[in-house]
């Protein structure tokens, strides 16, 4: 997906996403790559992480699992 960098403002970058109908998304700067400035062209991937996820998910069964233990 590429995107690009509208304007900085407060600490904040304007980002343009998508290539017909584009959608405004805001980030810290401390969010952008080192060189990226008003204009940049970004390249961004989003993947998920499958492994974190599969943990959150164990972990948040066990809390239930934990919490109906409680109330029986």
């Amino acid at each position: 997906m590429r995107a690009v960098i509208d304007r900085i403002e407060n600490d904040r970058a304007v980002i343009l996403i998508g290539s017909r109908e584009e959608e405004q998304i805001e980030l810290p700067v401390d969010y952008l790559p080192q060189k990226a400035e008003e204009g940049s062209i970004l390249n961004i991937e989003l993947t998920v992480d499958e492994k974190s996820t599969e943990e959150t998910e164990k972990r948040v069964r066990n809390l239930l699992d934990n919490l109906k233990e409680k109330d029986q």
